[in-house]
């Protein structure tokens, strides 16, 4: 992952449509930042990617792709850009760019955030964007459990919709009535050929229980 003077890196440029020009970070305003900093770097700069698309996130960019794929290949030993959103202005995104980078050995060097997996304080910054991208992720998985644990204390039912039909839940809780097993009414669900509530072929037990819990019962 070091980068010398004289090694070949490429670069990659992106605007959004909506931006062009506007905002002091035209493509041709990238361009000259990254060839200046390879020139100070002493870097053969053998190619710029331009790209015109959102960035939200590194997918759908078949110009980041190919920049990608020439230091996989190892045809470049390093990508650089001027700011990490013109990468993806996702954290999550930009982390696991970091991550493919460290794994298969070239070099990312991101101007605006001092990320340069080349050097031991570059790679830290960038290790901390990994970090922060693991937190981000954790606190909007604690949150949605959070939210579905209140959602199911209300009674609001998380996930799939379910569709099952009024006669269905009532013969189920017919045949409960009755006293029948729950694996006897399973069977005789899947005996006349009734869907479940996820249009499944299959009725278990615990799938008629949840029909009549969802009853109340």
């Amino acid at each position: 992952m070091d980068v010398q003077q004289g090694d070949r890196v490429v670069g990659y440029v992106r605007v959004s449509t909506d931006e062009q020009g506007s905002n002091g970070y035209s493509l041709a305003a990238q361009n000259e930042a990254i060839e200046s900093e390879c020139l100070r770097r002493g870097w053969i700069l053998v190619h710029v990617f331009q790209e015109i698309a959102s960035g939200t996130s590194t997918k759908g960019r078949p110009q980041l792709a190919q920049a990608i794929a020439m230091c996989k290949s190892g045809d470049a030993s390093g990508l650089i850009s001027i700011r990490v959103d013109r990468i993806s202005r996702s954290v999550v995104d930009f982390a696991g760019l970091v991550v493919k980078a460290q794994r298969d050995g070239w070099n990312l060097v991101v101007l605006d955030l001092g990320v340069d997996l080349s050097t031991p304080m570059g790679e830290a910054l960038a290790n901390m964007a990994i970090t922060f991208a693991r937190l981000e992720s954790r606190l909007v998985s604690d949150r949605t459990k959070d939210a579905m644990a209140v959602a199911k204390k209300k009674g609001i039912h998380c996930g799939r919709p379910r569709i099952l039909q009024a006669k269905v839940v009532d013969n189920i809780k017919r045949q409960r009535a009755q006293g029948k097993t729950l694996q006897a009414i399973a069977a005789s669900l899947n005996d006349k050929g009734i869907q479940t509530a996820h249009k499944g072929s299959q009725w278990y037990a615990s799938t008629v229980r949840a029909v009549l819990r969802s009853a109340g019962l």
